[in-house]
């Protein structure tokens, strides 16, 4: 029995193996394309490297000055110039490191927290705020407000809001002054006009002056959780004073000290009690009566002890405790000999005075001066040498909030 199943198993296996190889269907041989081997692609050029950009650094930012030359050279004479420690200028930063132009007219720069706003304004429609890193000078933002105002100036109220004011462009609109939210997407959340230009505006504790330069402007303050036109107030005082207004500046008591001018032309450094909000005192200011009162300058010492007045050929030197022993000193009367308009001046922390200056030669750079006292016996030498600047008019310098 066993030997006629095992012969029926190898019968089934020899079948089966049988059909499988009928079933099998013979392949046509292909002969295989013979390929030539491919050429060798063609090198990629080396790019271009990228040109270098320069790097801010805080600690090496001596200051800024703000460049505009207006319609007469148009946007490419327009920038900032970066005036490092040492006294190295790169004249076109703000291009170098953006790669595109700034604007035609700077007006102001102001640092709220880690961000610097650069104000342009241009009576035919470039007016913005250019919102740029301190440290790289990279712009982050522009915030755009067209034809229908001004700009001048920016300053930081509280919090996330800062208060932007100018001159009020279109009738359709008219409005100078602009609260807004700086972290929001939409910028703008009041504005109203005063009715008369304004061009600076300056938080003092928890009220904001704001003035400007024309004959119709006038002094006043608002409180910075009531900024509107209802919330307006006018600094009370008893002189026929045109409001010439340079800067307001703040002393080391917390008085606000602004230059006025009078009916015939003289210049007054006038003292506002922030408290009382009224002018507490008045200086007339010598060798200023023939002179064009928009040129006047002043400024402020960092530790807020004294004021210094630029008036023609002459500059003047406060002492705020002291105020009516102003004392004259001229460190460079040359510089008015040769002609030339000083358009702005600031004190350093060291106490040195620097000023930009427009070239008497029309299209040529103007010129940074800077002067250092020697404190035995009052005179003054200059440290920097012509710095030369982008643009025919150099029109405002701005210095560093960091600690150096």
């Amino acid at each position: 029995m066993f030997k006629k199943n095992l012969l029926l198993l190898l019968f089934m296996v020899a079948f089966t193996t049988a059909c499988s190889d009928k079933d099998k269907v013979s392949e046509p041989s292909i002969d295989k394309p013979v390929i030539d081997s491919l050429p060798e692609p063609d090198p990629v050029p080396d790019l271009e490297p990228e040109p270098e950009k320069p790097i801010f650094h805080p600690v090496d930012f001596e200051y800024i000055t703000l460049n505009h030359s207006g319609a007469t050279q148009g946007a490419n004479m327009t920038d900032i110039s970066y005036i490092k420690k040492d006294g190295t200028v790169i004249p076109t930063y703000f291009s170098d490191v953006n790669r595109r132009k700034l604007g035609l007219e700077p007006r102001s720069a102001t640092q709220i927290e880690d961000k610097l706003f650069i104000t342009v304004g241009y009576y035919f429609g470039d007016n913005k705020i250019e919102i740029v890193n301190p440290n790289t000078f990279m712009l982050e933002r522009t915030i755009d407000f067209g034809g229908d105002i001004l700009t001048y100036d920016t300053e930081h109220i509280k919090g996330d809001m800062a208060m932007v004011v100018g001159h009020a462009m279109e009738i359709k609109s008219p409005y100078n002054v602009i609260i807004g939210d700086i972290k929001a997407e939409e910028f703008v959340q009041s504005k109203f006009n005063l009715g008369f230009p304004l061009t600076t505006a300056k938080r003092v504790g928890d009220k904001v002056f704001v003035g400007g330069t024309d004959q119709t402007s006038k002094l006043t303050i608002f409180d910075i959780d009531n900024i509107t036109l209802e919330g307006a107030r006018e600094v009370e005082n008893t002189l026929p004073l045109f409001n010439s207004l340079v800067d307001f500046l703040l002393d080391k008591n917390g008085m606000v000290w602004v230059t006025l001018v009078d009916s015939s032309g003289s210049a007054v450094l006038c003292r506002i009690n922030p408290n009382t909000e009224q002018i507490d005192l008045s200086i007339k200011i010598p060798n200023t009566s023939s002179y064009y009162p928009m040129r006047l300058g002043m400024a402020i010492c960092p530790n807020g002890e004294s004021v210094y007045i630029r008036a023609y050929k002459a500059f003047y030197r406060i002492n705020v405790d002291n105020p009516n022993e102003e004392v004259f000193f001229d460190p460079m009367f040359n510089h008015y000999q040769y002609g030339g308009n000083i358009n702005d001046l600031k004190v350093t922390k060291d106490g040195n005075l620097i000023f930009i200056s427009d070239n008497i030669t029309l299209g040529v750079p103007g010129q940074i001066f800077e002067y250092k006292e020697n404190k035995e016996d009052g005179t003054w030498s200059k440290l920097v040498e012509d710095g030369v600047l982008i643009g025919e008019q150099a029109n405002s310098i701005y210095m560093c909030e960091y600690e150096k």
